[in-house]
């Protein structure tokens, strides 16, 4: 008879002791020689037989019993499969040379509870300025803070344009798996967007999911990686021409068309941009976009024309003359 009980205040992770004992029970009518107790688990340590007669190895008379222990620490895998469990065997000599043996039952030892965990850590670097084109460097880290070996780990940005370089395991040749303690880490790039200097800051996350032994998988997120791009800085120009109509020679009643063109020469994008003129009768300007209404990305400019009557008074002051202003 086999049994196996954890060591007093252990309570079944890793590195935790079970303690083994075999009762061996001579139940025939004659004495045995030769005894032989084989526990085939690896990892066994501490092993002692106590015979009837220490005196004697191996014998064990009628009704006599002979008791093996052992001690075995439990591993990564025992907890992972929620218990460890082994059978012994014993045989021994009869009178007249008949060999007798036994095996006996299967013990069970279940370890502690699957407390699975997950934790992912992301870090970045600006390479560069921070303008539009520039490289934020990111680490990623996945680490199993759980009691559990998780495997499928998969890790992910919450930005597609990352680009996340092949994750170096910990125990090469078992990709997507990471045991207790052990960390994965990994390093990825991202070019900077106009969207993202329009908003001063790159902001996202990465997570990172997985199955854990005995439980349902998992995915966690990691905290906010905020990197500063360059500080706005926006600016726009104005240019401002006027002319005659073909064949008006400038006299009262003639119109004068003013073409504007606004530019975007600073590094974020503009809205609501738009033009005034501060001659008193010119017209509303009527512009074309390059996209949409009232938006101007760093470069690019939009087209205004308006017109104008000249009077009589213009005539007599021998010019007239026209002051735009560009907003956004």
């Amino acid at each position: 008879v086999k049994s196996g009980v954890l060591a007093s205040g252990d309570i079944g992770v890793v590195g935790d002791t079970v303690e083994y004992a075999v009762v061996v029970t001579n139940t025939g009518n004659v004495t045995v020689t030769n005894g032989v107790l084989v526990d085939p688990m690896v990892g066994l340590y501490d092993v002692s037989i106590s015979w009837p007669d220490p005196g004697v190895p191996g014998r064990v008379g009628v009704g006599e019993q002979a008791v093996g222990r052992g001690k075995y620490d439990l591993t990564q895998a025992d907890v992972d499969a929620g218990f460890v469990e082994n059978t012994a065997s014993v045989a021994a000599s009869a009178p007249g040379g008949v060999r007798v043996s036994a095996d006996t039952n299967t013990v069970r030892v279940n370890t502690v509870l699957p407390a699975a965990g997950l934790v992912v850590s992301k870090s970045g670097v600006l390479v560069g300025g921070g303008g539009v084109g520039d490289v934020v460097s990111y680490e990623f880290g996945v680490t199993n803070s759980g009691n559990v070996t998780v495997s499928g780990v998969v890790l992910s940005d919450a930005v597609p344009g990352v680009v996340v370089s092949d994750v170096v395991w910990p125990v090469a040749g078992a990709p997507g798996v990471i045991a207790p303690g052990q960390t994965a880490t990994a390093t990825g790039e991202y070019v900077i967007v106009q969207a993202d200097v329009d908003a001063g800051r790159v902001v996202n996350t990465a997570s990172a999911s997985g199955v854990p032994a005995r439980s349902e998988a998992i995915t966690v997120v990691s905290p906010e990686s905020v990197v500063a791009t360059e500080a706005a800085a926006p600016v726009v120009s104005v240019s401002n021409g006027g002319a005659l109509a073909a064949g008006a020679s400038g006299r009262a009643g003639d119109v004068v068309t003013w073409t504007y063109v606004l530019t975007n020469e600073g590094n974020v994008t503009l809205s609501g941009a738009a033009l005034a003129d501060a001659l008193v009768g010119a017209s509303a300007p009527e512009y074309v976009w390059p996209g949409a209404v009232g938006v101007l990305v760093p470069g690019q400019s939009v087209t205004a024309t308006s017109s104008y009557v000249l009077t009589q008074a213009d005539v007599d002051a021998g010019s007239v003359t026209s002051i735009a202003t560009g907003t956004g």
